[in-house]
């Protein structure tokens, strides 16, 4: 299963971030991938060009479940 999930900055919100824990409940292994990407910047070369940037300066944030969980519930 995988499962993409757009939401605009005004959606992102705690009841979002638990809805999105309740689908997982029944995955045994689920790997989470969140991108935020600014649709105002230039074309998509040029994003891409600056991700991969990032990534090569170690700008990269990552969570296991238990980390997201966690956060989630310590945002409450």
């Amino acid at each position: 299963m995988e499962t993409y999930i757009k939401v605009s900055r005004e959606e992102l919100n705690n009841e979002l971030i638990k809805k999105i824990i309740s689908l997982l409940s029944g995955v045994k292994n689920p790997e989470i991938t969140i991108r935020i990407r600014d649709n105002s910047e230039g074309d998509y070369s040029e994003i891409l060009d600056e991700s991969i940037k990032q990534f090569e300066r170690g700008e990269i944030i990552s969570f296991t479940m238990e980390e997201l969980i966690n956060y989630s519930k310590s945002s409450e």
